[in-house]
């Protein structure tokens, strides 16, 4: 009987036994820009994103950096070099989080954004 019980919480920790959850950042802010901008168009060039993870051992002692430096960091480097006229706008924020059996806990941040350009008169 014994021997079952250990097989069988060897067996769920070997098997990534864990939860998965998260939300979606719900902050909304508004910037009013006073700069002269003329601009005709704003078209949408593509979607963007950057992702950072990290973990606890136990779920209590951090193993990993800032994640969301480090996805804004990734955001970056995926966008490349932007033209003067791009800008990302509507920028969101996914947290993942994870536990496996209360041994680690893993947490995975993805920063993304919408990458748009705007066409002079």
């Amino acid at each position: 009987m014994r021997g079952s019980l250990v097989l069988v919480v060897i067996v769920g920790i070997l098997n990534s036994c864990g939860y998965t959850g998260g939300f979606l950042r719900d902050s909304v802010t508004m910037h009013q820009m006073n700069y002269n901008m003329n601009f005709q168009f704003v078209q949408f060039v593509r979607t963007v994103k950057g992702q950072a993870y990290g973990g606890a051992v136990f779920c209590v002692i951090p193993v990993g950096d800032d994640l969301y430096s480090s996805a804004m960091e990734d955001l970056y480097l995926n966008v490349g070099k932007m033209a003067p006229n791009q800008m990302i706008i509507n920028l969101r924020e996914d947290v993942r989080h994870r536990v496996f059996a209360g041994f680690y806990c893993d947490k995975r941040v993805t920063v993304s954004g919408d990458l748009v350009q705007f066409s002079a008169p």
